[in-house]
């Protein structure tokens, strides 16, 4: 990495990606030298050194009022370009579970500013699991109204499902059973105090809640690719095997933390910007939005 000096800030302003062995002036212009001699200055192309194309990144943290512990909400960039990602964290200082981290895909536009809302917190969150003490029923396939051939054929279409198996289960509907369409919902049991993978003739058999099929009947996949001691050629069987796995309950369905995962909180969001863009940029100021904790408890003048 190549720190840069300004000398009309008298500070160090910024970092480079590129290490040369050595620096040299010709007449105006700035060379220097890894594995060949390298103009600076001199492409409309920004951020390419050595012809190796890099990206722009800029890192903030917002961290007004900093006793307070916030809830954020939302994050803006003043900016004429249009392709940036981020990723934000809190709580970097903490040892514990109170670290958290997620990523933003893209930014919107809204009244010319770049906008985008805090994602979930992909670390440490709680929320995304899901409990169920509900019953779990036998279902029987094979009729018109319960295909598993032509549901499979819609998941081998969607992804890579070729070490999976699929099963209905009946459960109670009325119970807050999260069903994603951004990820696979994991399947545990309890064993103690301990979340564990349903079992099979004694083996661990990885299951997904993976869609409502009808009402109360929904799909599941279990990945029977490390469980090589079992017939897999009478759907049936492979139902009620994957029906006896789950029942009794209780049940805990995890769902993707990008999509229920915690809200990110903390006394301060660290937030990691980035553009690909190989064309001049302005970035004028990164907005948060935030709202206190009912839970806060900040040192103020009467404190």
């Amino acid at each position: 990495m190549t720190v840069a000096y300004s000398n009309k800030y008298n500070a160090w302003t910024t970092r480079y990606s590129f290490e040369p062995t050595c620096y040299a002036k010709v007449d105006n212009s700035f060379v220097s030298s890894k594995s060949g001699v390298w103009e600076h200055d001199v492409k409309e192309v920004r951020c390419n050194f050595y012809d190796q194309q890099e990206s722009s990144k800029l890192e903030v943290v917002a961290n007004q009022d900093p006793s307070a512990v916030k809830i954020f909400k939302a994050i803006s960039l003043e900016t004429n370009e249009s392709d940036w990602t981020a990723e934000v964290f809190t709580n970097d200082d903490y040892s514990g579970n109170e670290k958290q981290e997620g990523e933003v895909g893209a930014f919107i536009s809204k009244e010319g500013y770049k906008y985008a809302e805090i994602p979930r917190s992909a670390l440490n969150s709680s929320s995304n699991i899901f409990s169920y003490v509900g019953a779990v029923s036998d279902v029987t396939v094979g009729s018109d109204a319960v295909n598993l051939t032509t549901i499979f054929t819609i998941l081998n279409a969607s992804g890579d499902y070729d070490d999976f198996k699929i099963g209905l289960v009946g459960l109670d509907a009325s119970f807050n059973i999260p069903v994603s369409t951004k990820g696979r919902v994991r399947i545990y049991k309890s064993e103690g105090e301990v979340l564990v993978d349903p079992k099979i003739g004694g083996f661990s058999v990885p299951m997904y809640l993976h869609s409502l099929y009808q009402s109360n009947l929904f799909v599941v996949i279990a990945d029977f690719s490390q469980y090589t001691g079992f017939d897999d050629s009478d759907g049936q069987a492979v139902n009620d095997n994957i029906t006896s796995a789950l029942s009794p309950g209780p049940l805990f369905f995890e769902s993707p933390a990008s999509v229920n995962g915690d809200t990110m909180r903390g006394p301060y969001l660290r937030a990691s910007i980035e553009t690909a863009t190989t064309k001049p940029l302005e970035l004028h100021a990164v907005n948060v939005d935030y709202e206190f904790s009912k839970l806060d408890a900040r040192l103020t003048q009467n404190t």
